[in-house]
């Protein structure tokens, strides 16, 4: 969801305390609903080194001539980062994969 920035404040009303650094959100909110969540992670060449980029699908698309799609799912980021290691380049460490894929659980879509 999303609110407007007059909704959120740091005041407390009359009978309220908020602790130091809280903040309140009043009024209504705006909920996003059926949206997708998805994310591509592809192998970028940046001065003869090749990275893992990950982002939006068209960004992806952009730098990489090889990328997959990701979306929220069941497998853990190490299961993911070798399937995508073995997929996309052998040649790429893992725990760069790793630090490159977005949070949580993901699966690759196909």
């Amino acid at each position: 969801y999303y609110v407007d920035p007059e909704q959120v404040t740091e005041e407390a009303e009359s009978g309220e305390y908020l602790q130091k650094g809280a903040f309140v959100i009043r009024g209504e909110r705006t909920y996003m609903r059926n949206m997708s969540v998805e994310a591509s992670i592809g192998v970028y060449e940046i001065e003869d080194h090749r990275v893992p980029m990950c982002g939006p699908e068209s960004a992806v698309e952009k730098h990489c001539d090889n990328y997959l799609s990701l979306r929220p799912g069941h497998e853990k980021k190490s299961d993911l980062a070798k399937t995508v290691q073995s997929r996309l380049n052998k040649e790429l460490e893992l725990d760069y994969i790793i630090r490159a894929l977005p949070p949580g659980k993901s699966e690759i879509k196909d």
